[in-house]
């Protein structure tokens, strides 16, 4: 379901675009410090 712009008060929206920022730095920074090939490979 997608809200309209003019539903969300920028406050909240601010907020959420914090939280989803801060979640996929944390995300990328955790893939590169468990940079492990055998985790993820696509072929054998």
């Amino acid at each position: 379901m997608h809200m309209a712009d003019a539903l969300v008060a920028p406050v909240v929206a601010g907020t959420m675009y914090v939280c989803s920022t801060l979640a996929a730095t944390y995300s990328v920074k955790k893939v590169g410090v468990e940079n492990e090939p055998k985790k993820y490979r696509l072929w054998e």
